[in-house]
């Protein structure tokens, strides 16, 4: 898959919220799914938290991740060797090391 996708030479690492509205669930028991969160500072900030890796040059986001509770993200790749934020950082861009690009 990542052949087929050829970032320019500066990613963005940003977050994303895909909002849920609890008027809409199907379940009707106002839970939502798994990994469901609030977020104050979002305008829409009931939702499912991602990060996100999006390529500067074509303005598209090239990868994203799910954000779960504490104790989920403690298994992820290169938590407990580094700390979240930089062990995040080394999780999204990994298709492209050793590539010369920048990560902002």
């Amino acid at each position: 898959m990542f052949k087929l996708i050829r970032p320019g030479p500066e990613l963005v690492i940003d977050e994303c919220m895909s909002p849920f509205d609890v008027a809409t669930d199907k379940h009707g028991d106002g839970t939502g799914a798994p990994g469901m969160t609030k977020i104050i500072r979002k305008p829409l900030g009931v939702g499912h938290e991602l990060k996100s890796v999006a390529d500067v040059k074509t303005k598209m986001i090239i990868r994203l991740e799910f954000q779960s509770g504490a104790k989920d993200m403690q298994n992820a790749p290169f938590n407990g060797q580094y700390q979240s934020h930089t062990a995040l950082l080394l999780r999204m861009v990994i298709p492209w090391r050793d590539t010369w690009r920048y990560v902002i």
